[in-house]
């Protein structure tokens, strides 16, 4: 979340509170479309870990 600044900024960025983020980085709540293809634009993700990252191998 680095590119972000914050975790604050980053949820912002994904419409989310803050508390929500915490749950997807904690793999409690999943990540939406819409926000994996933020995080995938902002942060440069590539697409060998976008299955790593987001989906823990369910594909």
């Amino acid at each position: 979340m680095n590119k972000f600044g914050t975790q604050e900024k980053a949820a912002k960025a994904l419409h989310i509170s803050r508390s929500s983020l915490n749950q997807k980085l904690n793999g409690k709540q999943e990540w939406t479309a819409q926000q994996i293809q933020v995080l995938i634009h902002t942060l440069d993700i590539s697409d060998q870990d976008i299955e790593m990252l987001f989906f823990d191998g369910k594909c």
